[in-house]
């Protein structure tokens, strides 16, 4: 390939002509302390122009024509040959990922089977041959929960493909304390790479849980590598909260500028940072906002990539000078990131972000992935594939900003099956949609993982109006038995306007204010709603809360094979959003 001539070449032709010049002088003039930085910053920018090569390697062998994967992976820099003045690395990126072993085909992928461990170990050593020796593979967390076969086994079918994927080290993820913090250290403790929180301390002591490793060093390319993992500060709200009430999760942004420089002191080339924390596009071209992003502005310490995840997002993001990736969610997409490090700098001089869509067509399965997927499938494929009802149509889980057909769906079947005169259900607590077509019970499963019990409450009418405005704080509660309306432009704590029960039309709410608000209303919600979950605070205040024994999947598919079939389903028109959403904040 051609290249342009390096501003070094120009800079040694010109001290040529400056030696000749003072030839006859009887001082030489050293360079200014400026004129030498200026030469330095010169040599640097033109060797990292100079090296982004990208296509046909010199002595890399020709792609894997057939293979997808192994011609994307083409695009990217070209590997630097040992004794160059740079090492150039990659990083793998993955997030999000709850246990999706198998591969599923979403309506926006226009008919390309998606994901997968098996292909996702396509694309992986795509890029692994590529950097022979110079790959990281980090993981931002949220890695077990999610899916039949990874929660019937508590995980370890995802772990142990993890380990096949060469996964180095992975932040902890809230989810990661769903089944409690002695599942999580036995999945730690049967692991192989490290599971990483810099952030997360034993209120009781003040210090760090021995199981939640603050950093890692890894090697890659025969760079010291030192990374720090974090854990999103939402996650008392974010999982069950009792199950990390011993904890708290310190901010992101302190605990990398303490960590930094020490482990920069002890010999890292590089830091980066993995972390189960989020971005997503704000307003503004260019604009990310949400904890990571915010946390990237107020890092003062030399951080040179950080890995995130929680919100399922695409990220190529560059905020306050930190490359930022996230690769969506459920191993849907991967991220690959190249950092160039100058030997003699000391530094990263370059740096390319890529965010790949994780297609299966044309990529070459991984023989000893696919045998570890299937074993598992095998082990629960009754159950799985257990036919449960027709669907006409597509229901999604999205937008969770309104009303949805799925979650009204949702919370009617925890209505039929309990009796209660109102329902609340979490939009989060939606993880997918429901296909049109033949539903299992896998499908239910993915869309209602979490096996949440539902839990009856005695509220008064002011508690059930606060739970309602509550549900209407940030993104939109679905609710059945009752019909309310609010305004979003309106503080917080006085958006709901009106609200009645759906059954004799018995007012709730009348201009903001509850109408009885001593009197008693039978509610059920899920049970880490009923325990403060996503922060609904007011629910703990109940006068009485009775586990009803019933596990919110389990309503759901009973609801949905006793509908009419196939089940067509509707928005049924509960919630009035009375102006628009006024601008995100940052």
């Amino acid at each position: 390939m051609r290249m342009n001539p390096s501003p070094r070449g120009r800079f040694l032709v010109a001290g040529l002509l400056a030696a000749l010049a003072t030839a006859c002088a009887t001082t030489e003039l050293a360079p200014t302390p400026q004129e030498t930085a200026d030469r330095e910053a010169a040599r640097i920018a033109g060797e990292a122009g100079s090296r982004i090569e990208i296509g046909s390697c010199p002595g890399a062998a020709a792609p894997r024509v057939a293979d997808r994967a192994a011609v994307a992976a083409t695009g990217l820099p070209c590997p630097l040959p040992a004794g160059s003045d740079s090492v150039r690395v990659a990083i793998l990126a993955t997030n999000d990922f709850h246990g999706a072993l198998s591969p599923s085909t979403p309506r926006w992928a226009e008919g390309d089977t998606i994901g997968g461990a098996v292909v996702l170990a396509g694309w992986i050593r795509a890029v692994e041959e590529r950097y022979p020796g110079a790959t990281l593979h980090l993981d931002g967390g949220d890695m077990m929960q999610g899916t039949l076969v990874s929660n019937l086994t508590a995980g370890r079918a995802t772990i142990e493909a993890f380990e096949a994927l060469g996964v180095d080290a992975a932040a902890i993820g809230n989810h990661e304390f769903d089944w409690t913090v002695d599942t999580l250290r036995a999945r730690i403790a049967e692991s192989d790479f490290p599971w990483l929180s810099a952030n997360t301390f034993e209120k009781a002591t003040g210090e760090r849980p021995e199981w939640a490793k603050p950093y890692a060093w890894l090697e890659a390319g025969g760079l010291r590598i030192a990374v720090i993992g974090a854990t999103t500060t939402s996650t008392p709200v974010t999982t069950l909260p009792a199950h990390v009430e011993p904890y708290e999760f310190r901010d992101i942004a302190d605990t990398v500028n303490e960590l930094a420089p020490r482990l920069r002191a002890e010999g890292a080339d590089l830091v980066i940072v993995v972390a189960h924390a989020g971005a997503v596009p704000g307003d503004e071209e260019g604009e990310w906002v949400g904890e990571i992003a915010q946390a990237a502005f107020r890092m003062t310490a030399p951080v040179d990539l950080i890995v995130s995840g929680h919100t399922h997002s695409h990220v190529e993001a560059l905020v306050n000078g930190i490359p930022i990736v996230q690769a969506r969610s459920h191993g849907s997409a991967l991220g690959v990131v190249t950092l160039t490090w100058d030997r003699a700098a000391g530094r990263v001089v370059d740096h390319t972000l890529d965010v790949w869509t994780t297609g299966a067509e044309g990529v070459d399965r991984d023989l000893e992935v696919a045998a570890l997927v299937a074993r598992y499938g095998a082990a629960v494929a009754e159950i799985a594939t257990r036919p449960i009802a027709t669907v006409a149509e597509p229901l999604s889980a999205y937008p969770r900003e309104e009303e949805i057909a799925l979650g009204d769906l949702i919370a009617d079947a925890q209505r039929v099956a309990t009796g209660a005169q109102v329902v609340i259900m979490n939009p989060g607590g939606i993880r997918a949609d429901l296909e049109a077509g033949p539903v299992t019970y896998a499908d239910v499963f993915r869309i209602q993982p979490f096996q949440n019990t539902l839990v009856r409450l005695e509220l008064t009418g002011e508690q059930l109006r606060r739970a309602l405005e509550h549900a209407v704080d940030n993104r939109v509660g679905q609710v059945s038995g009752s019909r309310f309306a609010f305004d979003p432009t309106l503080p917080p704590g006085e958006r709901v306007r009106e609200a009645t029960l759906e059954d004799d039309g018995a007012p709730v709410v009348r201009n903001g204010r509850a109408v009885r608000p001593d009197a008693i209303y039978d509610v059920v919600v899920n049970n880490f709603l009923a325990t403060g979950g996503d922060g609904y605070a007011t629910l703990t205040e109940a006068r009485r809360a009775t586990s009803t024994g019933l596990v919110d999947s389990e309503v759901m598919v009973l609801h949905l094979s006793e509908m009419p079939q196939p089940v067509r389903y509707e928005v049924q028109g509960r919630i009035t959003r009375l102006a628009p959403w006024p601008p995100r904040e940052e």
